[in-house]
């Protein structure tokens, strides 16, 4: 588990966020992570909370491609990674014709 600590200057407040350990499901290709929110105010008091559940899952190239051509979409272009972070990942630049 994760967590991370924010501080408000203006209201004075912290937000606290935890990422719960993820779930990944190789045959399924995705993974799913609960992320909790805690807002708190300047005393301690807790304001609000929230859980929100993150479900991603990953294609080949290959299935993206032509998922995005049955919906009609044209690939623009694609770039690989996001930027010092390299690996093999990549970003497709998709658009629909007018």
């Amino acid at each position: 588990m994760r967590k991370a600590v924010f501080h408000f200057k203006e209201p004075s407040a912290r937000l606290e966020v935890t990422w719960r350990p993820s779930n990944i499901d190789e045959r399924e290709r995705r993974l799913t992570q609960l992320v909790a929110y805690e807002l708190f105010a300047a005393d301690g008091a807790p304001l609000c909370a929230s859980v929100e559940r993150l479900t991603l899952w990953w294609f080949s190239d290959f299935e993206l491609e032509s998922s995005a051509r049955n919906a009609g979409l044209q690939c623009e272009r694609t770039l690989t990674g996001f930027g010092s972070e390299g690996g093999d990942q990549r970003i497709y630049m998709l658009r629909k014709p007018s």
